[in-house]
């Protein structure tokens, strides 16, 4: 049991290596519990707390006492506050799922979704509605898992009372990947799973790949003020930028999009994905996006929107400049203060300005609120 939960809790830090909190992996008679921090895993612990444990009829006082005294012994091994809840394991996932139908939230991607406290006490209210009701098929879940849907929900109910977590998170990734996390060697772990994910596309969907590097180190002056998070993401904008470039011209934006947004990533949570697929869809097109995909632009701001906007049009005019060599782009130069854009080229490669170029160019600088201007170097 201890083992489960260290390999639980190393599969969640596969995709989250930053993680902090406690991972949940609930199975049918038992569950196994394990901190995260910072990338190291600190106290685990396995009890004997699971759906097939409670199959006898009880009424509902009586088990919630039952699964209460269980969870406060559990309590007590842990020091807390944790900020997270990771939950592992495919009782938790079909509550997510149904979560995410009663909200009609727009990304149906597993991994990373967070459930706000107050949504997901509606959600195990419903279940356990539909339970007193027996009307439990009427939840997309898969019949092995129905019956123990009910016992489940008490059991993350008393779960999210005693250990007061700030926010409730899924998990697709659990001792499977736990496993292959305990074979990588150290400097393996260390890597970040989105850029790993991210080359891996280039490398075997791009025209030229490697290219993306380039774009990222051309654009990077515009972006200087912000996160590293940020940052992080516009970089596997760069990489990612010409994965879809099979694809017919008048579905490329839609393409990129898509696959920003189902892909299997690591290391993103799904306002990231949903920014990440808004600079890439903006990397070919400036017109609406399809109705399925405008709702997933609730999960930004306003700010996060104009921001993606204007990384896909950057990244749209620097792909532009793909010449015999990369290296001999020019440079980029952001002038907040003065309100300038600037484009310094060589003078050999003035031939690249044509009239597209400089209409993406002036975009690019409108977007920025900014005048672009075009300087010139010796060779």
């Amino acid at each position: 049991g201890i083992e489960e939960a260290w390999l639980a809790a190393q599969g969640v830090l596969l995709g989250w290596p930053e993680a902090d909190g406690l991972v949940c992996d609930i199975g049918g008679a038992s569950m196994e519990m394990a901190e995260v921090c910072r990338g190291r895993i600190g106290f685990c612990l396995s009890a004997p707390l699971g759906p097939m444990l409670f199959d006898q009829p009880m009424d509902a006082g009586a088990l919630t006492g039952a699964i209460q005294e269980q969870i406060d012994m559990i309590r007590t091994s842990f020091a807390g506050p944790y900020r997270s809840l990771f939950l592992v394991g495919g009782s938790w996932r079909s509550i997510a799922k149904i979560d995410m139908s009663r909200r009609h939230y727009p990304l149906r991607v597993m991994n990373e979704y967070a459930m706000p406290k107050s949504s997901l006490i509606k959600t195990l209210a419903s279940i356990e509605k539909a339970a007193r009701n027996n009307c439990l098929e009427r939840f997309d879940v898969a019949s092995e898992r129905l019956k123990l849907l009910p016992i489940a929900a008490r059991i993350l109910r008393v779960m999210m009372e005693d250990f007061r977590t700030d926010e409730i998170v899924v998990s697709a990734y659990g001792i499977r990947e736990g496993v292959l996390y305990e074979n990588m060697p150290g400097k393996l772990r260390r890597r970040d799973p989105l850029i790993e994910a991210c080359l891996h596309a280039e490398y075997t969907a791009s025209r030229i790949p490697g290219y993306g590097s380039v774009l990222f180190t051309f654009i990077k002056p515009l972006f200087r003020s912000c996160s590293g998070d940020r940052k992080r993401l516009i970089r596997a904008a760069c990489i990612l930028h010409d994965v879809s470039w099979r694809a017919h011209p008048d579905y490329r934006a839609v393409s990129c999009f898509d696959f920003a947004t189902r892909a299997s990533l690591g290391g993103i949570d799904h306002s990231g994905r949903v920014f990440l697929a808004f600079a890439l869809y903006n990397r070919y097109k400036n017109s609406d996006l399809p109705a399925y995909a405008r709702g997933m632009l609730k999960l930004l701001t306003s700010q996060e929107k104009e921001q993606a906007a204007m990384i896909g049009k950057a990244i749209r005019f620097a792909a532009m400049l793909t010449v015999g060599s990369p290296d001999s782009l020019g440079s980029l130069r952001f002038k907040p203060r003065k309100g300038e854009l600037i484009l310094e080229l060589p003078q050999s490669l003035e031939y690249i300005l044509g009239e597209v170029a400089m209409e993406r160019f002036h975009a690019l600088a409108a977007a920025m609120s900014c005048k672009p201007r075009v300087t010139t170097t010796a060779p």
